[in-house]
C-alpha cells in the first residue's frame, strides 16, 4: 500500500517543530552537530532494499534494512538511516519531506526521526 504524502506530511512537519523545540530545550542550536536517525517500515523486502539504496543516494549513512517478525507469522522490514551534521528546523523539515516522498515511492511508511543529545549540547 502506498501512503499519501500530502496527508502525512503536515503531521510530520508538526512533529518536527515539536521535536526541534525539545532539542532547543536540551541546548541544541543550529551549530550543534547531531546524528539524526530516520526510520521506515515496509511489508515488502524488495521495496525496503530499494528504499535503502535511495537513502544512500540521498546522502544518508549507516543505512540498514532488517527483517522483523510480529505475532510469529507476520514479517516486515525496518529501514533506518543516519544523517550527521548541524540542523535547523528548516533542514529537519526538508529532510522529512524527502523521507515522506521516498517512503511513498517505495511503498513504505516513514516512521519519523530522532537523535541522541550530545553531552555538551547544554554547554
Amino acid at each position: 500500500k502506498a501512503y499519501r504524502v500530502d496527508s502525512l506530511l503536515g503531521d510530520e512537519l508538526a512533529k518536527d517543530a515539536s521535536l526541534w523545540r525539545r532539542w532547543q530545550e536540551d541546548g541544541v542550536t543550529e551549530r550543534t552537530s547531531l546524528s539524526v536517525d530516520f526510520s521506515f517500515y515496509s511489508t515488502d523486502e524488495s521495496a525496503a532494499k530499494e528504499l535503502g539504496e535511495s537513502l544512500r543516494r540521498a546522502g544518508m549513512s549507516q543505512v540498514e534494512v532488517r527483517k522483523t517478525r510480529t505475532l510469529l507469522v507476520l514479517k516486515g522490514w525496518t529501514v533506518s538511516a543516519i544523517e550527521e551534521g548541524t540542523w535547523s528546523l528548516e533542514k529537519l523539515q526538508d529532510r522529512s519531506k524527502t523521507c515522506c516522498d521516498l517512503a511513498a515511492k517505495h511503498r513504505a511508511r516513514y516512521e519519523g526521526c530522532g537523535a541522541m543529545m550530545p553531552d555538551n549540547a547544554a554547554a
